[in-house]
C-alpha cells in the first residue's frame, strides 16, 4: 500500500514534529526531516494557513544556520520551493545561490525555488550569473516550471556524454514527475533509461536512478535495472534505496519480502533506515512478523522512530500493530522523542483516542501521585453521549486531593476552537455543545472539563471527514485535538 498523491492538509500536530526536528542542530536529523517535508508535498500535502508562517521560519532558519551542511542547504531550498513565499523567502534564496555555486545540487534546488517564488525575475538574474548554464538552468527550473514555458530552453540529455552532475539533475526530475517526455533520448522513453542507468558504474548515478524509480508513482520495483541476487553487494546508499523500493512497493510477493528481510538486517546503519522509511505507508499480511522483531532488536534510535512510525500509521490494518501502539506509547514502552512520533503519525486513525486515552490516565496518575493528594484504583475516562453532549467521567478510582489543578494549553489555543466550532458545517447540537464546552474549560481547565470538551471535538472531526469540502475543517479540527491532548499529557 502506499500513499495516494491528492491534496491533503498536513497535520498540526505532524508539522510541529518535523519543525522540532528540523530545529534538532544535528544536520543528520534535520535532513532526514525536511526530506521527509518535501514528500509530504510531493504527495500532495498542503499546509494549514496557521502553519505556513512558523514552518517557513523554521527552514529559512536551517538554511543559513552556520554548521548546516550541503545536504541541509539543499533539502531546505527544495523545501522552500514547496511553499514558500515570495517576500520572506526571495532573498535567502538568491543568497545561498550566489554563496554556493560549486555545490551543484545547492545550486540547482535554489533554482528551482526562485523559479517557484518569482519566475521571471528569476530567469533575468539567473541568466546574468556566469556560474550557472543554461542546460543547469533549465533542468532545474522544470522541477517547478511547466516544459512550455521553457520550449527555447529545454535540454536533451546524452546519457553517453552528459556529466554525472546532469544526470542526477534529470534523474531528480524523473523522481518528481517532472521529466519532460523522451528527456535522455528521442529515440527512447524516460523508463528504459533510467532502468539502464540504476546500473551506471558510478555509485551516485546509480543511487540517483534508484531513487528516481522509488519516488516516480509511474514506477515501481519491476522497473529496477538491479539483479535482485546483486542487491547485498552494492553501495550502502545504493541498497538503502533499493530497499526503501521494495519497502514501499505497490505490488506483495515474495521477492519484496524477501529484500525486506535483507534489508532489515543489513549492518549498515543507512540501509537499514532506507527500508524502514520505505515502509511508512506500506501493510500487508504477514509483515508484522518482521516488523515486530526488527523493532525489538533495533539499536538505533532513527530507525526505531520509522518503524514505530510505520507500525502506528498501519495500526488500522493490523491487530497485532494496534496492541504494540498501544503498549509501547506508554511511558514505560517508549521514550518522549518516540511518543511524539507516535502521536504525529496517529493523527486522523481511531489509535489517536486510545493514545488520548493513556494521555489522560498519566496525567490524572501523575496529578493525583505528586499533588498532595491520593488515587485509590485504576483511573479511566470515559468519554461517551447522552443526547447530543459529551459526558467524560472518571469510573473505579477514589479520588482525594487538588481538584482544582488546571490543565496547561497553549495561548489562543481555545479562540482558535471556538473560531472552528462557529466556522464549520456541524450540526447546530453539536456546535452548541462545543462552545459551551469551551466556556467550561475557559473557566476552569479541569482534565474532566478538557477531556469532556475533547469528546464533542473528536465527534465533530469523525461528522466533518464525512463531508465533502470539509476537509480543511476536520484536519484543523484534528490538530487542536492534539493538541487539547498534550496538555493533558503536560
Amino acid at each position: 500500500m502506499t500513499q495516494k498523491r491528492g491534496l491533503r492538509f498536513i497535520p498540526e500536530l505532524e508539522v510541529a514534529f518535523l519543525k522540532s526536528a528540523i530545529e534538532c542542530g544535528d544536520n543528520f536529523r534535520t535532513k532526514l526531516a525536511l526530506q521527509a517535508l518535501c514528500k509530504l508535498f510531493w504527495h500532495g500535502g498542503k499546509l494549514l494557513p496557521q502553519s505556513t508562517n512558523g514552518l517557513e521560519n523554521t527552514v529559512l532558519g536551517a538554511l543559513s544556520r552556520g554548521n548546516a551542511d550541503e545536504k541541509v542547504r539543499r533539502w531546505s531550498l527544495s523545501a522552500l520551493a514547496q511553499f514558500g513565499r515570495p517576500e520572506p523567502c526571495w532573498s535567502p534564496v538568491m543568497q545561498a545561490v550566489q554563496n554556493h555555486p560549486h555545490e551543484q545540487q545547492v545550486l540547482s534546488a535554489g533554482i528551482a525555488a526562485a523559479f517557484k517564488l518569482k519566475p521571471a525575475l528569476a530567469e533575468m538574474e539567473l541568466t546574468r550569473l556566469q556560474f550557472v548554464s543554461p542546460e543547469i538552468l533549465a533542468i532545474s527550473a522544470l522541477q517547478v516550471v511547466k516544459p512550455d514555458k521553457l520550449k527555447a530552453l529545454l535540454p536533451k540529455i546524452d546519457v553517453n556524454n552528459a556529466s554525472i552532475g546532469t544526470l542526477k539533475l534529470a534523474l531528480i526530475l524523473v523522481g518528481l514527475n517532472k521529466a519532460p517526455d523522451n528527456l535522455f533520448d528521442p529515440r527512447h522513453a524516460n523508463r528504459a533509461l533510467v532502468r539502464d542507468l540504476c546500473g551506471h558504474d558510478d555509485d551516485l548515478t546509480s543511487q540517483y536512478a534508484v531513487w528516481a524509480t522509488a519516488e516516480n508513482p509511474h514506477l515501481s520495483a519491476k522497473d529496477l535495472g538491479i539483479a535482485a541476487d546483486t542487491v547485498e553487494s552494492r553501495n550502502p546508499d545504493v541498497r538503502s534505496y533499493i530497499y526503501r523500493l521494495y519497502a514501499s512497493d505497490r505490488e506483495v510477493s515474495a521477492l519484496r519480502h524477501e529484500i525486506i528481510t535483507v534489508g532489515s538486517a543489513d549492518q549498515e546503519r543507512r540501509a537499514r533506515l532506507g527500508c524502514a522509511i520505505g515502509l511508512r505507508d506500506s501493510w500487508y499480511d504477514g509483515l508484522e512478523d518482521l516488523t515486530l522483531d526488527w523493532l525489538g532488536s533495533e539499536p538505533d534510535d532513527d530507525i526505531r522512530r520509522s518503524l514505530l512510525d510505520h507500525i502506528v500509521r498501519q495500526s488500522d490494518h493490523c491487530d497485532a500493530y494496534q496492541t504494540w501502539s498501544a503498549e509501547l506509547y506508554q511511558p514505560r514502552g517508549s521514550n518522549e522523542v518516540e511518543r511524539s512520533v507516535m502521536k504525529a503519525a496517529a493523527v486522523q486513525l481511531p489509535i489517536s483516542r486510545v493514545f488520548n486515552q493513556i494521555d489522560a490516565n498519566n496525567y490524572m496518575g501523575t496529578l493525583f501521585s505528586s499533588g498532595g493528594g491520593q488515587m485509590k484504583g485504576d483511573i479511566k475516562i470515559h468519554i461517551g453521549t447522552a443526547g447530543n453532549v459529551a459526558v467524560a467521567g472518571v469510573g473505579n478510582a477514589e479520588i482525594r486531593g487538588n481538584a482544582n489543578v488546571r490543565v496547561p494549553l497553549s495561548p489562543g489555543l481555545l479562540m482558535e476552537i471556538s473560531t472552528l466550532l462557529r466556522t464549520a458545517p456541524i450540526v447546530e447540537a453539536d456546535r452548541e455543545a462545543g462552545l459551551k464546552a469551551v466556556e467550561e474549560v475557559e473557566a476552569n481547565a479541569t482534565p474532566e472539563k478538557v477531556t469532556g470538551l475533547l469528546g464533542i471535538l473528536q465527534r465533530c472531526q469523525t461528522a466533518l471527514e464525512a463531508i465533502n469540502g470539509a476537509a480543511e475543517h476536520a484536519m484543523s479540527l484534528a490538530g487542536k485535538i492534539a493538541l487539547l491532548s498534550a496538555g493533558l499529557g503536560a
